[in-house]
Parts: C-alpha cells; sequence; structure tokens
C-alpha cells in the first residue's frame, strides 16, 4: 500500500512515496526525463510532464503512482493556468470538454483542457479573471507557456495572429514573440514566448486574448513582476 496514488512536484524538487512496509520494495519509473525516483522512493522532478511511478513488491500486486512535474514559479508570479479561463466566446466548444471536433480550439489533457491549435473557426476568445492584491499591482512581463499546433509548417507568430488586452487596455505585443514550428504532439517540448509588458491593477482584472483563425496549443499564461 502506498500513501498517495499521485503526487505534483516542481522541477528540481522533490517528493516522497511512502510504503506501508518498503522492505523489499522497488520503485521504476517510466519516463525518467519528467521524473526520477530513488531507492527509497524519492522522486525528483525532471521537466514538466506526467509519468508514473511503479512500486513492486514480491508477494504483492504492484501500485503506481501518477506525478505531474510542474515549472518553478518566480517569486510574485501569477499564473492564468488555461484550463481556468472563465469564459471562451465565439466558439461552440467549451474549455472544459471538446464537444465539437470542427472548432479545435480546446482539449483536455492530464495538465486540463488547452487551446490545442488547428485552424480556429473564424475568432476564439479567453476570458481570463483574477483578483490581485494592492502590493501585487504594477508592472508585469506577460508570457505564454504553450507548443505549436499540430501539423502547422511555419511558426506562429502572436503580433500577427492574436490580440491581447488587459483591463481594456491594448497590449503591445512583441514583433518576435512566437512559439516555432513542430508537430505541437502532447511531447513536444513547451516553452515560453514573452509576449509585452502589462499593468495591474488592485482589484479584479480581466486579461482577454483573442485569435484570429489559427491558436497554438497553450497551457498558462505568466505574469512576472518587473525589477
Amino acid at each position: 500500500a502506498v500513501d498517495k496514488d499521485s503526487i505534483n512536484v516542481e522541477a528540481g524538487k522533490t517528493a516522497t512515496i511512502n510504503v506501508t512496509n518498503t522492505t523489499g520494495a522497488t520503485f521504476v519509473s517510466d519516463k525518467e526525463d519528467i521524473a526520477t525516483v530513488d531507492a527509497a522512493g524519492v522522486v525528483t522532478g525532471v521537466s514538466m510532464g506526467s509519468a508514473n511511478i511503479i512500486v513492486k513488491k514480491d508477494g504483492f500486486y504492484s501500485a503506481k503512482v501518477a506525478v505531474t512535474v510542474t515549472e518553478v514559479q518566480e517569486a510574485g508570479e501569477i499564473r492564468l493556468e488555461a484550463e481556468l479561463a472563465e469564459e471562451v466566446v465565439a466558439g461552440t466548444s467549451s474549455f472544459m470538454n471538446l464537444t465539437d471536433s470542427t472548432s479545435g480550439i480546446t482539449r483536455p489533457h492530464s495538465g486540463g483542457g488547452y487551446i490545442s491549435g488547428y485552424n480556429v473557426s473564424g475568432e476564439e476568445v479567453l476570458t481570463f479573471k483574477f483578483n490581485a492584491e494592492a502590493a501585487q499591482a504594477g508592472k508585469y512581463e506577460l508570457s505564454v507557456n504553450g507548443s505549436p499546433a499540430y501539423g502547422v509548417a511555419s511558426d506562429f507568430m502572436f503580433k500577427d495572429s492574436c490580440s491581447i488586452t488587459l483591463n481594456t487596455n491594448a497590449v503591445s505585443i512583441n514583433a518576435d514573440a512566437k512559439i516555432a514550428a513542430g508537430d505541437g504532439s502532447m511531447s513536444a517540448p513547451r516553452v515560453d514566448a514573452t509576449l509585452g509588458e502589462v499593468t495591474i491593477v488592485a482589484g479584479e482584472n480581466t486579461l482577454v486574448v483573442t485569435f484570429h483563425g489559427s491558436a497554438p496549443s497553450l497551457d498558462f499564461f505568466r505574469l512576472v513582476p518587473k525589477a
């Protein structure tokens, strides 16, 4: 028996799987590029993604512990998870459930829902609402974490294919902000694209991202305080 069937750990950090009796127990990771585990059941996050730790012991059924490795957040960082977007406007699919394969903007995966690229039908709008304390108000660098859409042969340039507002103020998107072309598969590496500088106010903030005709695969938006 293990004390948990799933754990979350940041890359570079550790978490321990506790077994009722560790004598004779062995631990094996099915994806050591995501997470490793030692003989004592100490799991180390290597890179963002999902893996399984298999715990075996002679004479017992094996146990499986699902591991999700996340990136380390910077001090003061605000992260807007794609699957927590409050609205998807102008599309027919729900952000939590892929019900319309023609719109091609959402798909569930091990970390939650995310925009899955392809060609979006017309415009797709994501609205994120979040509250900031007075101490959090100020200048932030806005970036996005994601990977290319499946089968897209050219770079996704944010300035050309989307528009962003924060509290109705247009965000000036960096001309070189892009996600490089690739196969967009689940195993494709997630990368950060720096989009531009924004100002967060105390109280409720509303970030609106509108995609025009295409979209990359998104996991989250990151807001990091400017020095």
